[in-house]
């Protein structure tokens, strides 16, 4: 696992207190998806009890009437549960 991708683990807040072990090995755990423009990552209602760390880009997040309510910036983590 590159150093770098662990030094910038550990500037996401939810992660910054566990130390550098601790958040390699979620690191190890999770997925490293890559997304296009346009892709949908997840839709109202549907089931998912996963989070995401975006490390590049932007996260566009619509509504009703594909209106966009929010913009996630890299180091910032998101999900939906329920």
């Amino acid at each position: 696992m590159a150093k770098a991708l662990l030094r910038i683990m550990e500037k996401v807040p939810i992660f910054s207190n566990m130390g550098a072990e601790n958040v390699r090995t979620i690191l190890q755990l999770g997925e490293r998806p890559t997304y296009q423009l346009w892709d949908t990552l997840c839709t109202v209602r549907e089931q998912s009890n996963g989070m995401a760390i975006l490390l590049s880009g932007q996260l566009g997040v619509f509504g009703a009437e594909n209106r966009r309510i929010s913009t996630v910036q890299p180091l910032a983590w998101w999900g939906r549960w329920g």
